[in-house]
């Protein structure tokens, strides 16, 4: 069965795919509620895993109006029953790459305005689903922290600490930058799952510190076309 999120000191088996859905002919991220739902249940025919999909990236031109636009094939889901994660990023921040900082018109904001973030913990609480915390600064801990606590009967977010040598945000993957989340983890959810993942990085040097401090899960992924592939 897949595993649910436990206050466990040691590390907790989780099989878990996050799903980004690309449009073949434009390369443009597709984010109807049928796609995902197509491949969900495909992925799900053949192995017993979490899946769920990414949100419209916002602070690109993939970002639907308002919250509830951008939250929609989320809740199409989650009334078929189909998700039991979602994703609800606690912050926003500049994404711009070391390598084009000279670049005036390179990079962008991502942003998760309040309203955004409250919408996705709604939608986690009304279907009883684990918020998952993408954290690329500590200052999203903090955010994601007190919102969960306003919200009684929100399920246990996950927290997934973001690394990356390749963008100007966050820490370096290394295990002093991990002791520093975990801390600050420590003094606000003490009892939350946590993984460490990265964009534009070598997590490797992580594994190891990661597993002997109780991690979820580790995970590498890249950026692509603008939006996380």
């Amino acid at each position: 069965m897949r595993s649910s999120p436990t206050a466990s000191p040691q590390p907790v088996p989780v099989q878990r795919l996050f799903v980004h859905a690309y449009d073949p002919a434009s390369g443009r991220q597709d984010d109807q509620w049928e796609t995902y739902a197509r491949i969900i249940e495909g992925i799900r025919a053949k192995t017993d895993v979490i899946v769920y999909p990414t949100v419209p990236f916002n602070g690109s031109d993939y970002a639907s109006a308002n919250a509830q636009r951008r939250f929609a094939h989320t809740a199409e889901l989650a009334k078929r029953g189909l998700l039991e994660w979602t994703v609800c990023d606690p912050g926003s921040c500049n994404f711009t790459r070391f390598d084009e900082i000279g670049d005036a018109s390179a990079g962008f904001v991502y942003q998760n305005p309040i309203a955004d973030i409250r919408e996705g913990l709604r939608l986690s609480r009304g279907h009883r689903l684990h918020p998952g915390y993408a954290i690329y600064e500590p200052g999203f801990t903090r955010l994601g922290a007190a919102l969960a606590r306003s919200m009684p009967g929100t399920p246990t977010p996950i927290y997934r600490f973001m690394f990356s040598d390749e963008f100007a945000w966050g820490f370096p993957a290394a295990a002093p930058h991990l002791d520093a989340h975990l801390r600050l983890l420590a003094g606000l959810a003490p009892d939350a799952p946590w993984m460490v993942a990265g964009l534009g990085v070598d997590i490797r040097p992580l594994i190891e510190p990661a597993v002997s401090r109780g991690v979820m899960f580790a995970l590498a992924l890249r950026m692509r076309h603008g939006g996380l592939g």
